[in-house]
């Protein structure tokens, strides 16, 4: 599916609630706070689900991941570049290191975490 296309962005609804707050319906489902956490993981996770696996190349990555957020919600080129008067905001990927997610290790103050124990490169 991605070959043909069809992603256009990769995004996160980053709401980290923490065990308490997520046992108020703990009686009633209705009354769960909606969300997860997940912002800290995103580029992790995309990198080693999509890149990792083949299905996407680095360019893709780079293009799903910033380049179209930043064109569909207007602000490219300020954003979503690596360009002189650009305000990039950058991360660099080690792809020969490896990575635990744990809440105990996350930078949230949630004391869970929805990918807790998950593995990756």
């Amino acid at each position: 599916m991605i070959s043909f296309k069809t992603l256009q962005l990769v995004g996160t609804d980053h709401c980290a609630w923490n065990s308490t707050q997520k046992a108020r319906g703990i009686d009633d489902f209705r009354k769960i706070p909606n969300g997860v956490n997940g912002i800290e993981e995103r580029m992790h996770l995309v990198w080693d689900i999509m890149v990792e696996s083949g299905q996407i190349s680095v360019t893709d990555y780079v293009r799903l991941t910033s380049t179209e957020c930043a064109r569909i919600f207007n602000i490219y080129p300020r954003k979503g570049a690596i360009l002189p008067g650009s305000d990039a905001d950058i991360i660099i990927l080690n792809p020969n290191s490896s990575f635990e997610i744990t809440a105990k290790s996350h930078h949230s103050r949630s004391d869970t975490n929805v990918y807790e124990g998950r593995k990756g490169k």
